[in-house]
């Protein structure tokens, strides 16, 4: 009987692709054996190569650059035997299923002989874990040291209510309506992928219970969208080194995801202790092109399934199902730009069903009145699609960002505000305007104050400056605010 090797190839998204190189080693000498190049099958994305009769582990590797990453699979062909009338195709290494293979299956060939089948989804998104452990490795033995690529306990400041400024304090922390928690602990996984294009590394925060398969959890992985949270850095023009794998930009997302103290965010311990259950996407930019193509809401969604499709299959669920939900866009200083072309009209399945959130944490890189009109035009053009909200929340030391948003929604009011700030906010809003002087001079008197934070915080004492503290205190404090009043539980 005739065996044929049927390749199927696909991207995340389940779209044949045609137009792939299909390399297959059979190994051995012999009639056939060695590297043989599967051939177009059919319009579908679909290719074939005949299987030698001494054939029993083959390699195939599937490649359709530039776009796509090659993909690589060892399976083992297990012929008839007694009681079996065709051949089977299985995975070697004790059933091991590389990142982009699907499944393997048989069937019986039109005309006679039989199918072997093996089915690829080729993505843009590979485990870049190693590189950036390499880096912390080197950073180890010749300082500067990346302190954890993981998540630990950490304190966080909660904001117990939809507003930030407390109207009835005068100084000290009880200006904002906070409470410090002392140790926040995050639960869940941390990824690390190289990309394509750039940005060329993606670090992935994937909190615990998010991700479900029918074997694992007994339910539809279909039912169970995956939220997503994507923040924008600022400028990374001044470091040096090696994009992506070098000290400084693996440090980059360390900083901001997992460190504290006023110049870093400790975002994760953020998303923990507003209890969302988003998955964190952290690009890191280059120092040459910032994000490249990064942006727009085609190439956002594209990110998304592709992240989608990624964090699945590392969690070692065989067939991913489960789709993009709803995702939220942020960033933090001249990352402005890009949660201002996040809202720009593109894509409307983005724009319509994805896009529900919009973070600015002092924004800079866009004109303070540009981004108000993306803003109202946005949640008009989705006002009245579903019963879902569509939510936005900034805070600025500018009172121009104050000046053009805080009318933006209708529905929210202004609040009492004391030392110079100012608020507009409602169930769908957010507008803090906290200046440097008075307001965080006010809030970080030299003496202790009433309503300082337990002594474990890092936000006990800074010198109250734009540049060096209060501009980077910003997504430090108020990302956990944004997210606690968000539509992600």
């Amino acid at each position: 009987m005739d065996i044929f090797l049927v390749v199927k190839v696909t991207d995340v998204n389940n779209n044949p692709l045609k137009k792939c190189n299909i390399n297959v080693d059979f190994g051995g000498i012999g009639p056939g054996m060695g590297n043989q190049t599967a051939q177009p099958a059919g319009p579908d994305g679909t290719f074939e190569v005949k299987v030698p009769d001494a054939a029993d582990i083959v390699s195939v590797t599937v490649e359709r650059p530039p776009s796509f990453l090659p993909a690589n699979q060892h399976v083992k062909i297990v012929r008839p035997g007694a009681g079996s009338q065709n051949p089977s195709l299985i995975f070697t290494g004790n059933g091991f299923q590389e990142l982009n293979t699907l499944k393997v299956g048989g069937n019986s060939r039109a005309g006679g002989g039989f199918n072997l089948e093996i089915y690829f989804a080729l993505g843009q998104l590979a485990n870049a874990r190693f590189d950036v452990e390499v880096v912390k490795t080197l950073g180890d033995k010749t300082p500067p040291k990346i302190l954890t690529l993981d998540p630990f306990t950490l304190p966080v400041i909660d904001f117990v209510g939809p507003t930030v400024v407390n109207p009835a304090a005068r100084a000290g922390w009880n200006l904002l309506l906070q409470t410090p928690l002392s140790a926040v602990t995050p639960k869940g996984k941390m990824f690390y992928a190289r990309r394509v294009e750039t940005p060329a590394l993606i670090a992935i925060w994937v909190p615990a219970g998010v991700l479900v398969s029918r074997q694992r959890n007994n339910v539809d992985p279909a039912t169970k969208p995956l939220n997503f949270h994507i923040f924008y850095h600022p400028s990374p023009g001044k470091l040096k080194g090696s994009y992506p794998f070098s000290f400084f930009f693996v440090d980059l997302a360390c900083r901001y995801l997992f460190y504290y103290k006023i110049k870093h965010k400790e975002m994760v311990n953020q998303h923990a202790a507003a209890g969302v259950n988003n998955i964190l996407i952290f690009p890191v930019g280059s120092s040459r092109n910032w994000n490249g193509g990064l942006g727009g809401q085609n190439s956002l969604l594209r990110l998304l399934q592709e992240v989608a499709f990624f964090v699945q299959r590392m969690d070692r669920i065989p067939i991913p199902l489960q789709k993009v939900g709803k995702c939220a866009v942020s960033g933090f200083s001249a990352s402005g730009t890009f949660v201002n072309q996040a809202m720009g009209f593109q894509n409307a399945h983005f724009d319509q069903n994805v896009l529900r959130e919009i973070y600015g944490f002092d924004l800079r890189g866009v004109a303070p009145k540009t981004f108000a009109a993306s803003l109202t035009a946005w949640r008009d053009r989705n006002a009245k699609k579903d019963r879902d909200p569509r939510k936005f929340r900034v805070y600025t030391t500018d009172d121009a960002w104050f000046s053009a948003l805080q009318s933006v929604d209708r529905g929210a009011r202004a609040v009492a505000a004391p030392a110079g700030s100012g608020e507009v906010s409602g169930p769908n809003s957010s507008v803090v305007f906290l200046p440097v002087a008075p307001f965080w001079t006010a809030l970080n008197p030299r003496v202790t104050g009433d309503g300082k934070p337990a002594n474990t915080s890092a936000y006990q004492t800074f010198e109250p400056v734009f540049d060096d503290n209060v501009h980077q205190i910003i997504p430090a404090l108020f990302m956990e605010h944004a997210l606690k009043n968000s539509q992600f539980k």
